[in-house]
C-alpha cells in the first residue's frame, strides 16, 4: 500500500508544486498539439503545393522536386496512394554559385536546418552544410550540387512565404 505524505509536508512545498503545474502545462501542450496535427500537416502540404507550383514558373529555378507537380515522375501513384503531398521538396536554381548562395542568406522567413516538417518553414543547402570540401564532381555524383537546396514549408500565410522566396530570387 502506498502512503501519503502528511499534508503539512504537501501544502509547503511550493516547488515541487511549481514543478507540477509546469508538467500539467507540458501535458496540455502535447495533448492539444495531437489534436490538430492532421490539420497543421494538411495545411503544410497545401502550402508547400502551392510554393511549389509557384517555383515551378519561375525563370530562376530550373528543378522543382514535389510530388504534387504533374511532372513529377511519381505523381499518379503518389496521387493514388498517399493521402497528400508533404510540405517538403527540393529545388535547383539556375543562378551562378555566388548568387545561389546568396539566395539563402537573403530569405528572411526560412530557418537554415536539416530538421524538416516542422511548424516553421526551413531551406538546407547540403551540399554547404555537408560537402563543402567534397569536390564538385563528388558532390554531383551523391546529388548535393551547388544549386540543390531542400525547403520545408511551414505553417506560415502563403503570400508571406511566397514574398519572401520571391524577393531572393528576384535579389
Amino acid at each position: 500500500m502506498i502512503r501519503r505524505p502528511p499534508r503539512s509536508t504537501l501544502s509547503s512545498s511550493s516547488a515541487a508544486s511549481d514543478v507540477y503545474k509546469r508538467q500539467l502545462d507540458e501535458q496540455k501542450k502535447i495533448i492539444t498539439g495531437l489534436n490538430n496535427l492532421e490539420e497543421r500537416m494538411e495545411q503544410q502540404s497545401r502550402n508547400a503545393h502551392k510554393i511549389a507550383e509557384f517555383l515551378f514558373s519561375d525563370d530562376t529555378v530550373s528543378t522543382v522536386n514535389h510530388l504534387g507537380l504533374k511532372s513529377h515522375p511519381d505523381f499518379e501513384y503518389a496521387s493514388k496512394t498517399l493521402g497528400g503531398f508533404g510540405s517538403v521538396f527540393s529545388i535547383a536554381l539556375t543562378a551562378t554559385d555566388k548568387a545561389i548562395l546568396d539566395f539563402q542568406e537573403k530569405l528572411n522567413l526560412f530557418s537554415v536546418s536539416e530538421i524538416v516538417g516542422g511548424p516553421s518553414s526551413t531551406i538546407w543547402h547540403p551540399a554547404s552544410a555537408l560537402y563543402g570540401s567534397v569536390p564538385d564532381e563528388i558532390k554531383r555524383l551523391l546529388g548535393a550540387e551547388n544549386n540543390y537546396f531542400q525547403l520545408s514549408i511551414g505553417l506560415e500565410n502563403i503570400e508571406d512565404i511566397q514574398g519572401d522566396l520571391q524577393q531572393a530570387l528576384s535579389s
